[in-house]
C-alpha cells in the first residue's frame, strides 16, 4: 500500500510538472509579445533638437561732429560711429565725441578740442522737456582753451549739433559738478535766460554735492546748497501771532548784485543789491494747534500741507512781484516750525531779468521745494 501510493504521487506531480511548464512556456510567449506591442506603439525618444544660438543685436549707428575748417570754429561735419545698441544714446554719443578724433580722422583734416584726456569728463546726462541737462567734471584745467573765443565756438558746435541730432533735444544746459554757474562763468557767459539763469535744480545730484546741513537743537535738521544761499542767525517777524512778536531763526538769503529800490521806488528806499530770495526755518515754542486758530482767525482761512513729511498749514502774504508763503508744522506737542520763503520775482523791473545771479520766480519754487523737502525731525 504504501508503494502504490508513492507510486499515484509521482504521477500526479509529473503530470503537474508537465502542465506548469506549458503554462510558463506559454505566460512567456505571451509577455515577449506584450513587451513588443508595447514597444512597438511607444513614441520613439528622439535627442534634442540642436540649439542655434541668437544672433548678436545689429550694431548702432549715431554720428560724432568735429571740425574741418580753421577759419570758422563753428562749422562742423558728421563722422560716423558704430555702437553697441543702447537706450542711453545720448550719452553714448557724448562718451564717443568726448574720445576726440582717431588718429585717421586727424589725418583726413578733423580737429576737435577734445582728445583722450577729456574722454572721462562726462558725469551725467539727463533730458528733460527737450533739454540736455549735462553735467561735466572741472574741465577748467583740463581744456582751458575753450573758454577762448573760438574755443567756446568749437566747443559748443560740436556738443550741441551731436547732441540735436537726436529729437528729444532741443537745447543744452552745461554744469560744472552739478553748477551751471561755474561752466558758464568759464566760458565767459554768465547766467542767461539762455541757460535759465544758471539754475541747479535740473542737475539731480546738486543738493547732495553742494547740500549743507544745518541742524537746530529745536529737533530738525534741513539740507540746503551752499553754493547759492548764505546762512546767518536773525530775529524774524510771526504773521501766524501777529503784533510784533520775533523768534530767532535760522536765514538763508541768495542776493543779486542789482539795484532793487522797493515798492516806494524812493531813492532812499534803494539798495546797491537785490535779496532775490530768502528761506527761513523758526521754531516757536508754542503748540500747533494754538498757532493755527490764531492764523485762521488772522487770514480767514488756511490752506492744508505737508513738510517734512508731516502735517501742517500754510498761507501766503504779498504784492507786485514781492512776497512770502509761510508754512507751519508741529516739532512736538509743545512747539512748531515754521518754514517760510519769501521772493522779489522778475516782474517787477525788466532789469531783473538779465540781471547776473538773478534767479526767477519758478526758480526759486524749486529751490524752496527742494529744501523744505529735505527737512528731517528727530
Amino acid at each position: 500500500m504504501h508503494m502504490r501510493y508513492t507510486y499515484k504521487n509521482n504521477h500526479a506531480f509529473s503530470s503537474l510538472a508537465v502542465t506548469l511548464t506549458v503554462l510558463a512556456l506559454f505566460l512567456v510567449a505571451a509577455g515577449i509579445l506584450f513587451i513588443t506591442s508595447t514597444k512597438q506603439n511607444q513614441s520613439p525618444i528622439l535627442p534634442p533638437p540642436s540649439l542655434t544660438p541668437s544672433s548678436s543685436p545689429a550694431p548702432q549707428t549715431i554720428s560724432v561732429y568735429f571740425a574741418t575748417s580753421t577759419a570758422d570754429c563753428n562749422s562742423v561735419v558728421p563722422v560716423s560711429r558704430t555702437i553697441t545698441p543702447t537706450k542711453g544714446v545720448a550719452q553714448a554719443a557724448l562718451n564717443e565725441l568726448f574720445n576726440g578724433p582717431t588718429a585717421e580722422e586727424k589725418q583726413a583734416g578733423y580737429t576737435s578740442p577734445f582728445s583722450t584726456k577729456t574722454a572721462t569728463i562726462l558725469q551725467n546726462i539727463s533730458i528733460q522737456n527737450g533739454t540736455a541737462y549735462v553735467d561735466l567734471s572741472d574741465i577748467r584745467k583740463i581744456i582751458p582753451n575753450v573758454s577762448s573765443s573760438c574755443g567756446s565756438g568749437e566747443f559748443f558746435s560740436q556738443t550741441q549739433a551731436t547732441l540735436k541730432q537726436f529729437s528729444t533735444i532741443k537745447r543744452v544746459i552745461f554744469a560744472i559738478n552739478g553748477d551751471p554757474m561755474p561752466f558758464y562763468e568759464f566760458m565767459q557767459i554768465g547766467c542767461t535766460q539762455d541757460n535759465d539763469y544758471c539754475n541747479p535744480m535740473p542737475f539731480a545730484a546738486f543738493l547732495q554735492t553742494y547740500g549743507t546741513i544745518y541742524t537746530s537743537p529745536s529737533g530738525f535738521s534741513v539740507t540746503y546748497p551752499s553754493n547759492i544761499f548764505t546762512r546767518s542767525l536773525q530775529q524774524i517777524h510771526d504773521p501766524a501771532e501777529g503784533g510784533d512778536v520775533m523768534h530767532q531763526a535760522m536765514v538763508l538769503t541768495h542776493s543779486s548784485p542789482v539795484k532793487h529800490c522797493g515798492l516806494s521806488g524812493l531813492p532812499q528806499h534803494c539798495t546797491a543789491t537785490t535779496q532775490n530770495m530768502t528761506i527761513i526755518f523758526m521754531p516757536i515754542s508754542l503748540p500747533y494747534d494754538a498757532l493755527q486758530q490764531k492764523a485762521q482767525s488772522l487770514y480767514g482761512g488756511v490752506t492744508p500741507t505737508t513738510i517734512g513729511g508731516h502735517d501742517g498749514f500754510t498761507f501766503s502774504m504779498g504784492a507786485e512781484g514781492e512776497g512770502a508763503t509761510y508754512a507751519y508744522t508741529p516739532i512736538n506737542a509743545s512747539s512748531t516750525l515754521m518754514a517760510a520763503w519769501t521772493h522779489i520775482d522778475e516782474s517787477i523791473e525788466s532789469n531783473y531779468q538779465t540781471a547776473p545771479d538773478f534767479i526767477l520766480y519758478a526758480q526759486q519754487q524749486q529751490l524752496a521745494d527742494s529744501v523744505f523737502a529735505s527737512i528731517i525731525f528727530r
